[in-house]
Parts: structure tokens; C-alpha cells; sequence
């Protein structure tokens, strides 16, 4: 990822319900950028903090992401239990209006909270096992709580990364996006071409209409004319 790309996806945070959504963006923009590019990075985020994350930044060390989110995850993120965390990520469900990313987004925050939740005192082996097995599970979850014409679709596919199972599912709802958009348009012109049918078909019985008006009007014009000669006719020969 270019450091463009990477510095647009940072949002502001001000330490009011949205540490959270901050510390995952900037996780991902951290990961793709290049070393060399996240010196500049890290200015960035740290020129994102207002309010309340300010507040309790501005006075510490930030020369590393570490620290930043550490702070940031100490002053305003909630501790949630591994039972909690585990429940919520059992029940969570795409709601009405939320896009595919942002679901994704949800269910990854669950999962790496869990894992923090779940892992501490382990050694990294154990640690490992543990994450491996909550990935399943976050996976399936993500899987279930998407409407079902997606689900069929990453069942069908059989993602083997919760990174690929996210993509596949972005990517398919733009496809499925995109189908929708075309038959609204495709309809669109059905539509119109009724209508202009329609229109058509009224005006040209509208024309029928006058022709044979006009006929009929210069019928009754040359049956009165030939009668009136007729009656003088008669008249000169004495009739």
C-alpha cells in the first residue's frame, strides 16, 4: 500500500467511543506501508489524536505505534471477559445499512480482542494455538452473520484465511451491487421505451382520428356540392 492510500484511511480520534475504529485503521495502514514510510506514518496518526486523546498523549513518549496504542487502549478501551467477547462474536449479524467492511471490520475488533483477552500468561506456542483457533471461529462467524446470498458464495468458495474470507466477500457484494445496479437501469429503459410506445401508439391514433375526420368532412363537403348541382340542374331543365 502507498503511503497516500495508507494515510487517507486514518480517522480522527478523540477518545469518545472511537479509540476503537482509530487503533484498527491505523493497524492496517501500519502493517502495508513500507519501513521507510512509517516514520511519516506515525506523524500522521499522532496529528489525528484530538479531545480527549490528546489529552492523555500528549505528554507521553509516541515515538513508536506500540505506545500509542497501548495508551490508547489503557485510557478508553473497555475490558470486556473472553466470555463476553466470545459471546458477541457467536451473536453478531450484519445489520440493515452496514456494508460488508464495516461487518468485517466489527468481527475483526472482536477477534483481536479476544485473542488479547485470551492469551495472556501463554507462551507463544500456546498463544498461537489459541489465536489459530479463534480465527476459525471468527471466520464462521463472519460467515453466518452475512445475508445469505453471500454466504452462499464464501461457503461454495471455502476462503482458508479470515483475510480471504473478507475479501471474497467485499468483492462478491460489489459484484452483487453491480447486477442490481444494471437491472434498475436495464428496467429504466424497459420502462421508457413503454412509455415512449405508448405515446407513440396515442399519437399516431390521434392522426387516425383526423384523417378520418377529414375525410369524413370533405365527403359530406362534395355530397352537398354535387347535390346543389344536381338541383339547379333540374331547375334549368324545367324539373
Amino acid at each position: 500500500m502507498d503511503l497516500e492510500k495508507a494515510i487517507s484511511m486514518i480517522p480522527i480520534c478523540t477518545g469518545k467511543k472511537d479509540s476503537a475504529e482509530f487503533i484498527n485503521a491505523c493497524e492496517i495502514a501500519i502493517k502495508e506501508v513500507v519501513d521507510a514510510d512509517k516514520p511519516v506514518l506515525l506523524k500522521i496518526i499522532t496529528s489525528k489524536l484530538t479531545g480527549n486523546a490528546l489529552e492523555v498523549t500528549k505528554y507521553r513518549e509516541l515515538d513508536t505505534w506500540a505506545a500509542i496504542k497501548s495508551i490508547l487502549e489503557g485510557a478508553f478501551e473497555q475490558k470486556i471477559s473472553e466470555r463476553a467477547l466470545s459471546a458477541a462474536l457467536s451473536a453478531a449479524r450484519m445489520t440493515e445499512g452496514e456494508s460488508v467492511t464495516k461487518f468485517a471490520a466489527r468481527i475483526e475488533e472482536l477477534y483481536y480482542k479476544i485473542c488479547e483477552a485470551s492469551t495472556v500468561g501463554l507462551t507463544k506456542p500456546e498463544a498461537l494455538t489459541l489465536k489459530n483457533s479463534w480465527r476459525r471461529q471468527a471466520m464462521n462467524a463472519f460467515m453466518t452473520g452475512l445475508p445469505e446470498h453471500l454466504y452462499t458464495v464464501l461457503k461454495s468458495r471455502n476462503p482458508e484465511s479470515l483475510e480471504q474470507c473478507f475479501k471474497v466477500a467485499v468483492d462478491e457484494d460489489l459484484e452483487y451491487r453491480s447486477r442490481l445496479e444494471m437491472r434498475k437501469m436495464q428496467g429504466n429503459v424497459q420502462n421508457h421505451n413503454i412509455q415512449a410506445g405508448s405515446s407513440n401508439a396515442e399519437k399516431q391514433q390521434t392522426d387516425n382520428n383526423k384523417n378520418m375526420f377529414n375525410r369524413g368532412g370533405n365527403n359530406g363537403r362534395n355530397n352537398n356540392f354535387n347535390y346543389a348541382n344536381r338541383y339547379d340542374n333540374n331547375n334549368r331543365n324545367g324539373y
